[in-house]
């Protein structure tokens, strides 16, 4: 454990180095800001009102939309994995939401809704066929073993769902929640950013761009990465509880 930690912060320490030698070598601060220059960007975060507003309404909306995504992935990957034509009629629309382009949607979104609807709706189709999928194919392969001896056994629902249905998916559901969650909030950033939602990291993120401030735009994108890094950090120890 401990030489896997040790690895990790060798190659973040490289990283750093990296940094370090593209801005003595672009020699432009303006367009490759220093570590130092960033690391105040990066603390004033924590600070500022807007700067904390802005991450407070993102997180909301991502947990918002895992949230709604979540319930309704798992409850409609569980009807289709019973019934066939459900999951016939859900395929098509599953299908054009795995594999539309992003931006495709957002265009399309932001010209039907509007743009304060759009993050939702954007990482909501983002999220969505991600739970939905891995609730199908985890009910699907269930061994039918287990199944007989829950019906031969005991013919109460809530039972069945405590202690066979969720044993024994719970692990790749959680896996779908957690794959979705990074995607969510790099989706919903970004859409932030195109639709220019207003006191969002998308939008804290475009001002300070066009105000050339690139420190704070590599500062809010390390925010995200720790983010991003601590949400799954979260699921996976809920996820071990779950196994456990």
């Amino acid at each position: 454990m401990v030489k896997k930690y040790t690895i990790q912060l060798s190659a973040v320490f490289i990283l750093f180095l990296v940094w370090i030698a593209l801005y003595y070598v672009i020699n432009q601060p303006l367009l490759m800001p220093s570590l130092f220059d960033t690391s105040i960007a990066f603390s004033k975060l924590f600070y500022v009102k807007s700067s904390i507003f802005a991450w407070l309404n993102s997180l909301f909306r991502l947990i918002l939309i895992l949230m709604v995504s979540g319930f309704l992935g798992i409850i409609l990957g569980a009807i289709s994995s019973v019934n066939k034509k459900i999951e016939i009629f859900m395929t098509p629309y599953v299908t054009i939401l795995r594999t539309i382009p992003v931006i495709s949607i957002i265009v399309i979104l932001m010209i039907l809704f509007g743009f304060r609807s759009t993050p939702y709706i954007v990482t909501f189709f983002m999220v969505f066929p991600i739970v939905y999928q891995q609730t199908l194919d985890s009910i699907k392969s269930i061994e039918p073993a287990y199944l007989d001896v829950y019906h031969l056994e005991d013919h109460h629902f809530l039972n069945g769902l405590r202690y066979c249905y969720l044993p024994l998916t719970g692990h790749h559901i959680l896996t779908g929640l957690l794959q979705s969650a990074g995607l969510g909030f790099k989706v919903l950033v970004m859409t932030e950013y195109l639709s220019q939602t207003p006191h969002s990291i998308g939008q804290a993120l475009y001002i300070s761009k066009i105000n050339l401030q690139y420190d704070f735009v590599f500062a809010w994108t390390i925010w995200m990465i720790i983010v991003s890094v601590f949400i799954e950090f979260l699921i996976r120890k809920l996820q071990h509880k779950i196994i456990l």
